[in-house]
């Protein structure tokens, strides 16, 4: 698989992020009451195929902008909330099971949800 169809077909989780040094866990707010179960994943990150991106909120509802591939950079923009945040260029390592996207002050660690279907 390429990077791209890693990106695309397969279902990311953000598990946290460490900015400025610190650790943040993604939380997202949403109008229903949320039943966690163990081992399912709320915080999702998807990537489309359409150049359209979805993060999972920071006590905030979910947000949305643009990406694309370039030079095996992830370029983020047009976020709607947190934009000072998300909105960079990334570099990124990606396998099957993890992908890593950094920036300078800005690391996202995501690993996937393998042959699960929510």
């Amino acid at each position: 698989l390429t990077d791209l169809e890693l990106l695309t077909k397969r279902n990311w989780c953000v598990d946290y992020i460490v900015y400025q040094n610190q650790e943040y866990i993604p939380y997202t707010l949403s109008d229903q009451i949320q039943i966690r179960l163990v081992g399912t994943c709320l915080e999702k990150i998807n990537f489309e195929t359409t150049g359209h991106i979805n993060f999972p909120g920071f006590n905030s509802p979910r947000i949305n902008g643009k990406w694309k591939l370039v030079n095996n950079v992830i370029k983020i923009s047009e976020i709607d909330t947190l934009d000072f945040l998300l909105e960079r260029k990334y570099e990124y390592e990606i396998n099957q099971k993890e992908l890593i996207m950094s920036s300078d002050s800005l690391t996202i660690y995501c690993s996937n949800l393998m042959g699960r279907y929510y």
